[in-house]
């Protein structure tokens, strides 16, 4: 979900769903659109994946039902994130992510707990997670309940105000 760019790592993505390809029984949404959208259409058309859709942008509401529907957020990013919006987004839906330790995605994503991380710009590393998931769904339950819990402690509105409030009146 989001920019379809290199440093968001999309073609790191499309080499690991090359990998997957002989998998059975999954479906990539990708959704958003950038620099490489049109790019990543035709190479989905042209290796005929069925299981691959590309959505384009969608708006907000869209966004929330592809995500309710989705199992597992997966975000290869290189880019020196913060914290990416679209990443606590869809762990705040109860998706576990795999993503890249980068930026402060490791200070909310931790590998085992809520999901999986994986070494920047490695489509192998991304596609043996990937079928992690496919091979032990149990795990996808598991590490769903890891990633509200997780949101809840660390991102919840009155959590994060009460903090910051015991910092400034505690100095």
């Amino acid at each position: 979900v989001g920019w379809l760019v290199e440093a968001k790592g999309i073609l790191i993505l499309m080499d690991a769903l090359k990998q997957l390809q002989h998998r059975p029984g999954f479906t990539v949404s990708i959704v958003g659109g950038g620099t490489l959208e049109e790019q990543i259409r035709q190479q989905v058309a042209l290796a005929g994946w069925k299981n691959v859709i590309v959505t384009g942008w969608k708006s907000p509401a869209d966004v929330t039902r592809l995500l309710d529907t989705a199992h597992v957020f997966v975000l290869p990013t290189h880019h020196n994130e913060g914290f990416p919006n679209a990443l606590l987004e869809a762990m705040a839906r109860g998706l576990p992510a795999i993503s890249t330790d980068t930026g402060a995605i490791g200070d909310t994503l931790f590998d085992g707990v809520n999901g999986l991380l994986i070494p920047v710009k490695d489509s192998g590393a991304l596609a043996t997670a990937m079928g992690r998931y496919l091979d032990s769904p149990e795990l996808i339950e598991q590490h769903s309940k890891g990633a509200i819990e997780i949101v809840k402690k660390r991102h919840e509105p009155q959590t994060n105000c009460a903090r910051l409030l015991g910092a400034l009146l505690c100095e």
